[in-house]
């Protein structure tokens, strides 16, 4: 039986396609009953995700700063999901009804 794997990199997505994967998994972890005690708690991947979409705005004026800034927020957020990503591989009994409620 092939055992099921999240989506755990973001290469070659754009910002805003890794905000919209970041905001599915959370509204779709919120709302699992089957994933009660993820390592990342929603409030934190929420918060990592607003800073996130903050520093995507504050670097669309072009400075260097605040696009580290995003860079380095970027990998709070796909840290968080990659996190959220394994457990979601080991707790799922690999029943893929289970797995999609993860987002």
């Amino acid at each position: 039986m092939t055992r099921l794997r999240a989506k755990l990199g973001d290469k070659g997505m754009s910002d805003p396609e890794v905000k919209v994967w970041a905001d599915a998994v959370l509204i779709n972890m919120s709302r699992s009953t089957y994933f009660l005690h993820p390592p990342v708690t929603m409030e934190d991947l929420k918060a990592d995700i607003l800073r996130y979409d903050e520093t995507i705005t504050a670097s669309l004026d072009g400075a260097r700063t605040a696009f580290a800034a995003k860079r380095s927020q970027r990998a709070v957020v796909t840290k968080d999901l990659r996190i959220i990503g394994h457990y979601v591989e080991e707790n799922c009994d690999n029943d893929p009804a289970i797995f999609l409620t993860s987002g």
